[in-house]
């Protein structure tokens, strides 16, 4: 299989949902409390720093090397000759 990049956004999306999965079991069988008013925000928080993360990933993965600088000296061209 062909390795690829990493896709943080896909990550961490998947991260949060598998958390958010794992609280609310754990709420619904009794073992914590939550408030889910807190829950909402922090959502939308977490996903709104994975895709700046991923913007600015991807910002800096696009932006091109800069040429070679030559070593030899240039030498001007001649004039045509009239």
């Amino acid at each position: 299989m062909r390795r690829h990049d990493l896709d943080l956004l896909s990550f961490v999306s998947g991260v949060l949902f598998a958390g958010l999965g794992v609280v609310f079991a754990l709420k619904a069988t009794g073992t914590i409390t939550l408030d889910v008013g807190a829950v909402v925000p922090l959502v939308f928080i977490v996903i709104g720093v994975a895709i700046l993360a991923s913007v600015i990933t991807s910002m800096m993965r696009s932006v091109p090397e800069p040429l070679p600088v030559p070593t030899d000296p240039v030498e001007p061209p001649e004039p045509p000759r009239l």
